[in-house]
């Protein structure tokens, strides 16, 4: 994990795609790797953010983007995640900065 923003598509236990985030998602660390996820192709049915050590409001709005694109469930968040992704929604910050929609978050 360490100081870097990852990520990595697998194969979950029901077969379809997740892709797992890991490391940092801060605005410090996720330029890196913004352009590699939002060119992900393919079906994705979940984005576990559960490795996920940090997450910042535009590591989650990352996060969002990537859902809504995919139109993927995102599940692991953090508390702090969820308040992130709570207020991306409410202030409609999320669809302003041109991402096709909101998020799904994981009721658990």
């Amino acid at each position: 994990m360490g100081g870097l923003a990852e990520f990595e598509l697998v194969e979950g236990d029901d077969g379809k795609t997740v892709l797992t985030l890991s490391g940092p998602y801060l605005v410090s660390s996720v330029g890196a790797i913004d352009q590699d996820l939002r060119a992900l192709e393919g079906p994705i049915e979940r984005i576990d953010l559960s490795d996920v050590s940090e997450i910042d409001t535009v590591g989650a709005w990352l996060a969002c983007s990537v859902a809504s694109h995919h139109d993927a469930e995102i599940t692991g968040a953090s508390d702090r995640a969820e308040v992130k992704f709570d207020n991306i929604n409410r202030k409609g910050s999320y669809s302003s900065m041109g991402a096709y929609g909101q998020s799904k978050l994981a009721q658990v």
